[in-house]
């Protein structure tokens, strides 16, 4: 917004994968990961540093005998990012449960009560008599997991989606427009917005929108 108003260019790939993880972790940790402090920078750079390390070239994966050299140094890197990423999940998990000792019993089992991801996940390892047994290490791998998988899936459908407007003039004009009228041109998009949207399924009337004719491969 800041440099919308100062007329600077903006890196939007950057800004959307900080916007995901954003999301998933606050939904997953109640934490923002486009932090520049303490727990939030550090989970943001470890799940940057996963997605990196999965995507490089691995000599060691098609020459065999080169498997026990670790050549290119990854196993010294996924050995210090699991160290690094372990001890802040134990960080957020011991705080987390402290925090919840803290609270009464009945505010807990409340339905209105706020939960995310970490909670449920709480609840079952705590629950003796669950039907679904988990291990401290199952929650944190589920986190790494949700936290590295979805925040590059929902960055990249969306720059996709992005790159289908510009190349849509019409389409992208009509959602300009649309975004003017129901957001305004001085605050950004609200979750509130989407029920005034008129792509929202109650103003369809239970008609689903047909997919796009043609496709593009990355």
């Amino acid at each position: 917004m800041k440099k919308a108003e100062a007329g600077e260019a903006v890196n939007v790939s950057e800004e959307i994968v900080k916007l995901t993880n954003n999301v998933i972790s606050q939904m997953m940790l109640s934490i923002r990961c486009s932090g520049t402090k303490g727990e939030a920078k550090e989970a943001r750079n470890l799940v940057h540093e996963v997605t990196r390390i999965f995507g490089e070239f691995n000599v060691s994966d098609f020459i065999l005998m080169c498997r026990s050299l670790d050549l290119q140094g990854f196993g010294k890197r996924i050995e210090d990012i699991h160290e690094r990423y372990d001890g802040l999940l134990e960080k957020i998990i011991t705080n987390r449960e402290e925090l919840r000792k803290k609270k009464p019993e009945a505010e807990r089992t409340c339905e209105d009560d706020m939960k995310d991801f970490l909670d449920i996940l709480l609840d079952i390892l705590e629950d003796n008599n669950s039907d679904m047994k988990l291990t401290r290490d199952h929650v944190k791998a589920l986190v790494l997991d949700f936290l590295t998988a979805a925040t590059d899936s929902s960055a990249t459908a969306i720059e996709w989606a992005l790159a289908e407007l510009i190349n849509n003039p019409t389409v992208l004009k009509k959602a300009q427009e649309e975004i003017d009228e129901v957001v305004g041109e001085h605050r950004i998009v609200e979750e509130s917005d989407w029920s005034k949207s008129s792509i929202h399924p109650n103003h369809h009337k239970g008609n689903t929108p047909s997919p796009p004719s043609d496709s593009h491969d990355p």
